[in-house]
């Protein structure tokens, strides 16, 4: 049916297809149209968007984009002055809905009814395609329901409960309804018509016909398991043997066929490589609701974990060691360790190398969340362990590196001095290893071995550990030197001396000339120059001034020279590695590196100084953005407009917040005036009233809590102290509280703490006490909620207690405050601080 002329249709056409060409001319004219078509005859241009949206001879893609556009239109003020009498606009509408409501019964995508006023007759019509015999009608319908209660839950069940393969779509459309259903409720609704809709929703899961329709009902229940996982605890152990039986391989891929036959899967690189594609996508999504049920209500899955352990067999190696490490952190040691390791020890001596490595991976994936339990069987663990480093099977070779290192990062509180000692007498030999991948490995693991072993513990063992590591770097290992391996062994050569100190002496004649040597090399490619640049860093810190000293002039014009050379466009890291080196090399020389300060100054003020590269686009429908790599979307601080999302390039945020760090340090080693009794050095007087003014501004920068807090301890001296009570107004974040007290102190002593003006005292003692009226505010309403979920206290008791641990951070820097700003013995300073103690007192671990 057509309701406007021929020749306003053609028009409507060509401007439509102006509008999303890609010349910027030719789509401002167009938009430049529209407008004034909209000034002279609304209706009429509205009417013809609708009829363009619904006709049968028009491009998919641009329908859509017409109803778009008719949408933006319709409910959005029109950007100029619109004159339509109210009968003309109430027909105007009638006949847009007709033409709407048309097309709705023959098209596969229905509208929403999210925006704008309640359209009836659209309530109406869907109520009608619901109980059509039409399966399309029927799926369009389930796609719009807005309406409530008793009607919704007995349509959505209809729906759910449809048999037959031909009524797939129509299954589907109403679970995706349900859950959309289920997620815009309130507590007390969910409980009164969850319990009768969720039998229909998990019977979806048994009428589904085919892999396929499988995979797509498990994926809908997804969000479901995340925001009202109690819904699912009466049918848990019914679903999770359902989802077992998906998950677990086949039988016929149980047995492994080694040395593989030709032309046979037996030999695939990975577990499961000889199934189709879409079962690999079912498992998944199946393993994934499983986890997300265990991550939303561990205590209620805790309870039915004997339903997991059900027929499970060495198939356990199928698992992927992410998903084991999220159950192993929800559930804890107690419920996971033992079905595991009921099965790792005979998957490690089985005589394919795929179940090896399979045990090895899943050793590694469950130790963060099994460390307390698994530390009273540790030294069997590690007896299981060190022997895979001799097998014959490069893979199983680097499990056994990624296995070492993650039990080092995970376990370092526990693991004592015989437990290095083993691990080392396999992992530095494996640094000589004929295949390169699996030394690089052993390389890395050093890495997590080293920042968590004491020194003395390392001392025995680093000259075995430099001399390989300098014959990896140097290209002297098996594999010809590869630049991977060579990247590898120069960042673990760093970790090395950072973690040996004053022992790495010995080897500094041997490596620094090395890594000067890769700087100044103009081909050595981008990632090997950072890498180089940090671990000459770390090595001057760990030798001392006096073992750097004849080569920090070197360095500096070699840093210099890196700094003016042209960027790389691809080298998004060199600011990163270049500011963190100059900070290094300021620890390294301490007050010697007063010479290079007009060096490196002016440009750590200019990246300090940089401004957020923000960009506020329109949202679209699905509140989704299609954003450039290495943007953010953020929370608007100013705006409540639902229609527009602020985005944020992060790398812009980490330099700025990097570049006033460095410039703390840089402060910190050289004392300025501001902050000690000694005469500020000449080099440095310049520039503080520009670091002043750049952590000033840095306090109220919204978009990055690292920049924040470096401002905060980089604003040392007295005429920041409004800044800070500012800054602490309103702040609710405890340890950005803690930083700003702690700046607070750090000015009162240098200003003599009770020096300060009386202003000044009685807007901090005003600070002091709104924070610590919220505080105690906060500690007794989180007491009230305590054991209100019943299973569930470990995990509460965890977080609650990082919390206040924090608070508690803060409440000692305010205390500290105090004392400065107070003479002993004043009545003030004692009944401020025994309000501090007593709010102190209100926190669990106190309490406990």
């Amino acid at each position: 049916m057509s309701v406007v002329p021929p020749e306003i249709s053609a028009e409507l056409a060509q401007i439509l297809s102006n509008l999303v060409l890609g010349d910027n001319a030719i789509r401002a004219s167009a938009e430049k149209t529209v407008n004034e078509r909209l000034a002279h005859t609304p209706e009429l241009y509205l009417l013809a968007l609708a009829q363009f949206a619904v006709g049968d001879g028009t491009e998919g893609v641009m329908r859509s984009f017409s109803l778009v556009l008719l949408r933006r239109l319709l409910f959005r003020s029109s950007p100029v002055p619109v004159n339509v009498n109210l009968a003309t606009q109430r027909r105007q509408t009638l006949t847009i809905e007709s033409l709407l409501l048309h097309s709705l019964a023959h098209e596969p995508s229905p509208p929403s009814m999210a925006r704008g006023r309640m359209w009836h007759a659209l309530q109406q019509r869907v109520f009608e395609l619901a109980a059509n015999d039409n399966a399309q009608d029927r799926e369009i319908a389930y796609g719009v329901f807005n309406l409530h209660s008793e009607i919704v839950v007995r349509t959505l069940t209809a729906g759910l409960e449809s048999e037959g393969e031909q009524l797939g779509g129509v299954r589907l459309g109403a679970l995706n309804a349900s859950v959309a259903y289920l997620d815009s409720l309130g507590a007390e609704e969910v409980a009164r018509v969850g319990g009768a809709l969720m039998g229909a929703v998990l019977g979806t899961l048994e009428r589904a016909r085919g892999e396929e329709e499988l995979r797509k009902v498990i994926e809908a229940l997804h969000p479901l398991c995340a925001t009202h996982p109690v819904l699912f605890a009466p049918h848990l152990p019914a679903l999770v043997r359902f989802l077992q039986g998906v998950v677990l391989p086949p039988a016929d891929c149980e047995s492994f066929v080694f040395p593989p036959p030709p032309g046979g899967s037996g030999g695939g690189d990975e577990a499961g490589e000889g199934e189709g594609e879409e079962r690999k996508e079912l498992r998944l999504a199946a393993l994934e609701m499983m986890v997300s049920l265990s991550e939303s209500k561990p205590g209620m899955v805790r309870n039915g974990m004997g339903e997991w352990e059900d027929d499970v067999d060495s198939t356990v190696a199928w698992l992927r060691e992410d998903s084991l490490d999220r159950v192993a952190c929800a559930l804890g040691g107690n419920s996971v360790l033992p079905p595991a390791f009921q099965y790792i020890p005979s998957m490690l001596v089985n005589y394919d190398w795929r179940a090896r490595h399979a045990g090895l991976m899943a050793i590694a994936a469950v130790a963060e969340g099994t460390g307390r339990t698994m530390q009273n069987e540790l030294g069997k663990i590690v007896e299981m362990v060190t022997p895979m480093f001799a097998d014959t099977h490069p893979r199983v070779r680097w499990a056994s590196c990624q296995c070492v290192g993650q039990l080092c990062t995970d376990l370092a509180d526990v693991l004592e001095p015989q437990h290095y000692a083993a691990l080392l007498s396999v992992l530095i030999p494996t640094l000589e290893d004929p295949e390169a991948r699996v030394h690089s490995h052993a390389a890395a693991a050093l890495i997590n071995f080293c920042e968590g072993v004491e020194r003395d513990v390392l001392a025995p063992y680093v000259d075995a550990v430099v001399e390989r590591l300098v014959r990896l770097m140097m290209g002297q290992g098996a594999g010809g030197g590869a630049k991977f391996v060579q990247e590898q062994a120069i960042t673990t050569l760093a970790m090395v001396a950072d973690a040996s100190e004053r022992g790495f002496v010995k080897h500094y004649p041997t490596l620094m000339p090395l890594l000067l040597n890769v700087l100044r090399n103009p081909e050595v490619n981008s990632t090997m120059r950072n890498k180089a640049m940090e671990c000459a860093g770390l090595v001057a810190i760990a030798v001392g001034t006096d073992v750097f000293r004849p080569d920090a002039q070197t360095l500096v014009e070699v840093l210099v020279g890196i700094s003016k050379t042209p960027s790389d466009p691809n080298d998004t890291q060199l600011a990163h590695y270049l500011m963190g080196t100059w900070a290094k090399v300021c620890q390294a020389l301490g007050p010697e590196f007063a010479p290079y300060v007009p060096v490196v100054m002016p440009g750590l003020l200019q990246m300090a100084s940089k401004k957020a590269d923000v960009s506020v686009f329109d949202a679209p429908s699905d509140s989704t953005a299609s954003l450039p790599p290495g943007w953010d979307l953020i929370p608007s601080p100013t705006s409540d407009d639902s229609d527009q999302v602020i985005s944020v390039r992060t790398q812009s945020l980490e330099e700025k917040c990097q570049a006033l760090e460095t410039l703390l340090i840089i402060f910190s080693t050289l004392p300025s005036s501001s902050a000690s009794s000694a005469p500020a050095p000449l080099a440095l007087q310049p520039y503080i009233s520009a670091a002043l003014s750049v952590a000033l501004s840095g306090l109220k920068f919204t978009f990055h809590d690292g920049v924040r807090e470096a401002s905060a301890m980089l604003a040392e001296v007295e005429e920041v102290f409004k800044s800070l009570i500012q800054a602490v107004e309103g702040e609710s974040d405890a340890g950005f509280v803690a930083s700003l007290f702690k700046s607070m102190g750090d000015c009162l002593r240098v200003c003599q703490g009770t020096g300060v003006d009386a202003p000044v005292r009685e807007a901090i003692v005003g600070a002091v006490k709104r924070q610590v009226g919220w505080f105690a505010e906060r500690r007794r309403s989180r007491s009230g909620r305590v054991g209100a979920e019943d299973g569930d206290e470990d995990e509460e008791d965890e977080d609650l207690l990082l919390i206040e641990e924090m608070e508690d951070f803060a409440l000692e820097d305010m205390g500290k405050v105090v004392e400065l700003l107070f003479p002993e013995g004043e009545r003030d300073r004692e009944s401020l601080l025994i309000g501090i103690s007593s709010v102190r007192d209100l926190g669990r671990a106190a309490s406990r």
